[in-house]
Protein backbone atom coordinates (compact mmCIF):
# COMPACT_ATOMS: atom_id res chain seq x y z
CA UNK A 1 0.00 0.00 0.00
CA UNK A 2 1.22 3.44 -0.92
CA UNK A 3 -0.59 6.64 0.03
CA UNK A 4 0.22 10.33 -0.22
CA UNK A 5 -1.63 11.08 3.02
CA UNK A 6 -2.16 9.21 6.27
CA UNK A 7 -4.74 9.23 9.03
CA UNK A 8 -4.17 10.35 12.60
CA UNK A 9 -3.58 6.80 13.86
CA UNK A 10 -1.64 5.22 10.95
CA UNK A 11 -4.18 2.40 11.10
CA UNK A 12 -3.62 1.56 7.43
CA UNK A 13 -0.01 0.64 8.07
CA UNK A 14 -0.98 -1.47 11.10
CA UNK A 15 -3.57 -3.40 9.10
CA UNK A 16 -1.22 -3.94 6.16
CA UNK A 17 1.53 -5.25 8.43
CA UNK A 18 -0.92 -7.72 9.94
CA UNK A 19 -1.66 -8.90 6.40
CA UNK A 20 2.04 -9.34 5.68
CA UNK A 21 2.09 -6.53 3.12
CA UNK A 22 4.54 -3.61 2.91
CA UNK A 23 3.16 -0.12 3.34
CA UNK A 24 4.39 3.44 2.90
CA UNK A 25 1.76 5.73 4.37
CA UNK A 26 1.88 9.49 3.85
CA UNK A 27 4.57 9.85 1.21
CA UNK A 28 5.16 13.54 0.53
CA UNK A 29 7.08 12.80 -2.68
CA UNK A 30 4.03 11.81 -4.72
CA UNK A 31 0.65 13.15 -5.75
CA UNK A 32 -2.28 10.94 -6.71
CA UNK A 33 -4.69 11.98 -9.44
CA UNK A 34 -7.77 9.83 -8.77
CA UNK A 35 -9.66 11.01 -11.85
CA UNK A 36 -6.75 10.30 -14.22
CA UNK A 37 -5.81 7.14 -12.25
CA UNK A 38 -2.18 8.23 -12.08
CA UNK A 39 0.62 8.69 -9.55
CA UNK A 40 3.10 11.48 -10.17
CA UNK A 41 6.34 12.34 -8.43
CA UNK A 42 6.38 15.90 -7.14
CA UNK A 43 9.51 16.67 -9.15
CA UNK A 44 7.60 15.74 -12.33
CA UNK A 45 10.14 13.13 -13.46
CA UNK A 46 7.90 10.06 -13.08
CA UNK A 47 4.27 9.27 -13.91
CA UNK A 48 2.68 5.89 -13.21
CA UNK A 49 -0.74 4.82 -14.48
CA UNK A 50 -3.21 2.25 -13.27
CA UNK A 51 -1.81 -1.24 -13.91
CA UNK A 52 1.86 -0.22 -13.68
CA UNK A 53 3.92 -2.33 -11.28
CA UNK A 54 5.80 -0.83 -8.35
CA UNK A 55 7.86 -2.39 -5.55
CA UNK A 56 7.58 -1.09 -2.00
CA UNK A 57 10.26 -1.43 0.67
CA UNK A 58 8.29 -1.05 3.87
CA UNK A 59 11.45 -0.88 6.00
CA UNK A 60 13.19 2.00 4.24
CA UNK A 61 10.13 3.70 2.76
CA UNK A 62 11.64 3.56 -0.74
CA UNK A 63 9.28 2.87 -3.65
CA UNK A 64 10.71 1.53 -6.91
CA UNK A 65 9.12 1.72 -10.36
CA UNK A 66 8.85 -1.78 -11.80
CA UNK A 67 9.15 -5.24 -10.27
CA UNK A 68 12.19 -5.88 -8.05
CA UNK A 69 13.37 -9.35 -6.96
CA UNK A 70 12.14 -10.26 -3.47
CA UNK A 71 12.81 -13.00 -0.91
CA UNK A 72 10.74 -14.44 1.94
CA UNK A 73 12.05 -12.99 5.24
CA UNK A 74 13.48 -15.48 7.72
CA UNK A 75 14.73 -15.33 11.30
CA UNK A 76 18.47 -15.71 11.62
CA UNK A 77 19.80 -18.42 13.92
CA UNK A 78 21.24 -15.71 16.18
CA UNK A 79 17.84 -14.07 16.56
CA UNK A 80 16.17 -17.41 17.31
CA UNK A 81 18.79 -18.06 19.98
CA UNK A 82 17.98 -14.75 21.67
CA UNK A 83 14.27 -15.61 21.63
CA UNK A 84 14.99 -18.98 23.26
CA UNK A 85 16.95 -17.22 26.00
CA UNK A 86 14.09 -14.84 26.69
CA UNK A 87 11.63 -17.75 27.01
CA UNK A 88 13.36 -18.67 30.28
CA UNK A 89 12.63 -15.32 31.88
CA UNK A 90 9.44 -14.01 30.30
CA UNK A 91 6.47 -13.12 32.49
CA UNK A 92 3.82 -12.70 29.81
CA UNK A 93 2.54 -14.60 26.81
CA UNK A 94 2.71 -13.31 23.26
CA UNK A 95 -0.39 -13.82 21.13
CA UNK A 96 -0.79 -12.89 17.47
CA UNK A 97 -3.53 -11.40 15.32
CA UNK A 98 -4.67 -13.91 12.69
CA UNK A 99 -7.73 -13.94 10.44
CA UNK A 100 -7.11 -17.09 8.40
CA UNK A 101 -5.67 -20.58 8.82
CA UNK A 102 -2.50 -19.55 6.95
CA UNK A 103 -2.04 -16.60 9.33
CA UNK A 104 -2.50 -18.91 12.32
CA UNK A 105 0.06 -21.43 11.07
CA UNK A 106 2.57 -18.68 10.31
CA UNK A 107 2.06 -17.06 13.72
CA UNK A 108 2.64 -20.34 15.57
CA UNK A 109 5.70 -21.10 13.44
CA UNK A 110 7.13 -17.74 14.53
CA UNK A 111 6.52 -18.50 18.20
CA UNK A 112 3.06 -17.12 19.00
CA UNK A 113 1.50 -18.87 22.00
CA UNK A 114 -2.04 -18.30 20.82
CA UNK A 115 -4.26 -16.08 18.70
CA UNK A 116 -5.31 -13.04 20.68
CA UNK A 117 -7.57 -11.56 18.02
CA UNK A 118 -9.30 -13.18 15.06
CA UNK A 119 -11.13 -10.33 13.32
CA UNK A 120 -14.04 -11.88 11.50
CA UNK A 121 -14.83 -8.77 9.46
CA UNK A 122 -11.62 -9.37 7.50
CA UNK A 123 -13.09 -12.65 6.29
CA UNK A 124 -15.82 -10.75 4.44
CA UNK A 125 -13.39 -8.59 2.47
CA UNK A 126 -12.26 -11.49 0.27
CA UNK A 127 -13.11 -10.87 -3.40
CA UNK A 128 -15.42 -13.87 -3.71
CA UNK A 129 -17.45 -12.76 -0.68
CA UNK A 130 -17.60 -8.99 -0.64
CA UNK A 131 -20.48 -8.67 -3.12
CA UNK A 132 -22.52 -11.29 -1.26
CA UNK A 133 -22.05 -9.39 1.98
CA UNK A 134 -22.89 -6.11 0.27
CA UNK A 135 -26.11 -7.67 -0.94
CA UNK A 136 -26.85 -8.79 2.63
CA UNK A 137 -26.36 -5.25 3.93
CA UNK A 138 -28.46 -3.51 1.29
CA UNK A 139 -31.25 -5.94 0.42
CA UNK A 140 -34.73 -5.10 1.65
CA UNK A 141 -36.11 -8.57 0.96
CA UNK A 142 -36.24 -10.94 4.00
CA UNK A 143 -35.98 -13.93 1.65
CA UNK A 144 -32.88 -12.57 -0.10
CA UNK A 145 -31.35 -11.67 3.27
CA UNK A 146 -31.91 -15.19 4.58
CA UNK A 147 -30.34 -16.69 1.44
CA UNK A 148 -27.27 -14.47 1.80
CA UNK A 149 -26.90 -15.37 5.47
CA UNK A 150 -27.00 -19.11 4.73
CA UNK A 151 -24.36 -18.80 2.02
CA UNK A 152 -22.08 -16.70 4.22
CA UNK A 153 -22.61 -19.05 7.17
CA UNK A 154 -21.36 -21.97 5.11
CA UNK A 155 -18.24 -19.99 4.17
CA UNK A 156 -17.66 -18.96 7.79
CA UNK A 157 -17.94 -22.55 9.01
CA UNK A 158 -15.11 -23.55 6.69
CA UNK A 159 -13.09 -20.56 7.88
CA UNK A 160 -13.35 -21.50 11.54
CA UNK A 161 -12.77 -25.19 10.92
CA UNK A 162 -9.50 -24.40 9.15
CA UNK A 163 -8.46 -21.90 11.83
CA UNK A 164 -8.99 -24.30 14.73
CA UNK A 165 -7.33 -27.17 12.93
CA UNK A 166 -4.32 -24.93 12.28
CA UNK A 167 -4.30 -23.72 15.91
CA UNK A 168 -4.32 -27.29 17.30
CA UNK A 169 -4.08 -26.83 21.09
CA UNK A 170 -3.39 -23.09 21.03
CA UNK A 171 -5.96 -20.65 22.37
CA UNK A 172 -7.95 -18.62 19.85
CA UNK A 173 -10.04 -15.54 20.67
CA UNK A 174 -12.64 -14.64 18.04
CA UNK A 175 -14.15 -11.19 17.62
CA UNK A 176 -17.49 -11.03 15.88
CA UNK A 177 -18.25 -8.44 13.20
CA UNK A 178 -16.81 -5.11 14.36
CA UNK A 179 -16.77 -2.84 11.32
CA UNK A 180 -19.30 -0.15 10.43
CA UNK A 181 -21.36 -1.49 7.55
CA UNK A 182 -20.37 1.29 5.16
CA UNK A 183 -16.76 0.06 5.25
CA UNK A 184 -17.85 -2.90 3.14
CA UNK A 185 -19.48 -0.70 0.52
CA UNK A 186 -17.99 1.26 -2.40
CA UNK A 187 -17.69 5.02 -1.92
CA UNK A 188 -20.85 6.62 -3.37
CA UNK A 189 -19.12 9.99 -3.71
CA UNK A 190 -16.36 8.71 -6.00
CA UNK A 191 -16.63 7.78 -9.71
CA UNK A 192 -17.63 4.15 -10.16
CA UNK A 193 -14.42 3.17 -11.98
CA UNK A 194 -14.83 -0.56 -11.35
CA UNK A 195 -18.59 -0.68 -11.84
CA UNK A 196 -19.11 -1.90 -8.25
CA UNK A 197 -22.09 0.32 -7.52
CA UNK A 198 -23.61 -0.43 -10.90
CA UNK A 199 -23.22 -4.17 -10.28
CA UNK A 200 -24.85 -3.89 -6.85
CA UNK A 201 -27.74 -1.96 -8.33
CA UNK A 202 -28.26 -4.71 -10.92
CA UNK A 203 -28.25 -7.46 -8.29
CA UNK A 204 -30.72 -5.55 -6.11
CA UNK A 205 -32.78 -4.48 -9.14
CA UNK A 206 -32.40 -0.85 -8.16
CA UNK A 207 -31.45 2.23 -10.11
CA UNK A 208 -27.79 3.19 -9.70
CA UNK A 209 -28.84 6.53 -8.21
CA UNK A 210 -30.96 4.77 -5.58
CA UNK A 211 -28.07 2.46 -4.68
CA UNK A 212 -25.75 5.43 -4.19
CA UNK A 213 -28.25 7.17 -1.92
CA UNK A 214 -28.77 4.11 0.29
CA UNK A 215 -25.01 3.63 0.69
CA UNK A 216 -24.55 7.34 1.41
CA UNK A 217 -27.15 7.22 4.20
CA UNK A 218 -25.18 4.46 5.95
CA UNK A 219 -22.03 6.56 6.27
CA UNK A 220 -21.40 7.80 9.81
CA UNK A 221 -19.68 10.96 10.98
CA UNK A 222 -17.59 9.00 13.47
CA UNK A 223 -17.52 5.28 12.55
CA UNK A 224 -15.41 4.44 15.62
CA UNK A 225 -18.37 5.35 17.84
CA UNK A 226 -21.06 4.22 15.41
CA UNK A 227 -22.95 1.02 14.68
CA UNK A 228 -20.33 -1.63 15.37
CA UNK A 229 -19.52 -4.36 17.89
CA UNK A 230 -22.34 -4.90 20.40
CA UNK A 231 -24.34 -2.05 18.84
CA UNK A 232 -24.17 -3.84 15.50
CA UNK A 233 -25.39 -6.97 17.30
CA UNK A 234 -28.45 -5.13 18.61
CA UNK A 235 -29.35 -3.62 15.23
CA UNK A 236 -28.51 -6.73 13.16
CA UNK A 237 -28.82 -9.74 15.49
CA UNK A 238 -29.15 -12.13 12.55
CA UNK A 239 -25.53 -11.47 11.52
CA UNK A 240 -24.24 -12.24 15.03
CA UNK A 241 -26.48 -15.31 15.23
CA UNK A 242 -25.12 -16.56 11.91
CA UNK A 243 -21.51 -16.07 13.03
CA UNK A 244 -22.08 -17.77 16.38
CA UNK A 245 -23.73 -20.77 14.72
CA UNK A 246 -20.81 -21.01 12.30
CA UNK A 247 -18.37 -21.11 15.21
CA UNK A 248 -20.13 -23.47 17.63
CA UNK A 249 -22.11 -25.75 15.32
CA UNK A 250 -22.82 -29.00 17.19
CA UNK A 251 -21.13 -31.15 14.57
CA UNK A 252 -17.84 -29.29 15.13
CA UNK A 253 -17.91 -28.79 18.89
CA UNK A 254 -15.13 -31.34 19.49
CA UNK A 255 -12.71 -29.07 17.64
CA UNK A 256 -13.44 -26.01 19.73
CA UNK A 257 -12.38 -26.98 23.24
CA UNK A 258 -9.83 -24.15 23.35
CA UNK A 259 -12.02 -21.49 21.73
CA UNK A 260 -12.86 -18.26 23.53
CA UNK A 261 -15.67 -16.28 21.92
CA UNK A 262 -15.83 -12.58 22.74
CA UNK A 263 -18.03 -9.79 21.45
CA UNK A 264 -16.27 -6.48 20.92
CA UNK A 265 -17.93 -3.36 22.28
Amino acid sequence: MLTCRGGLTSHASVVMRAMGKPAVIGSQDITIDVKAQQIKSRDGKLTLSRGDIITIDGSTGIVYAGEMPTVTPIFTEEFQTILRWTDKYKRMQVFANADSADDVRRAIELGAEGIGLCRTEHMFFRPERINLFRQLILTESPEDRKTCLEKIKSMQQEDFLEIFRAAENHEVIIRLLDSPKHEFLPDPDQPDYDGQIEHLAEVLQWETRQCREVIRRMKETNPMLGCRGCRQAIVNPDIVRMQTEAIVGKEYIHLYQNAHLILSS
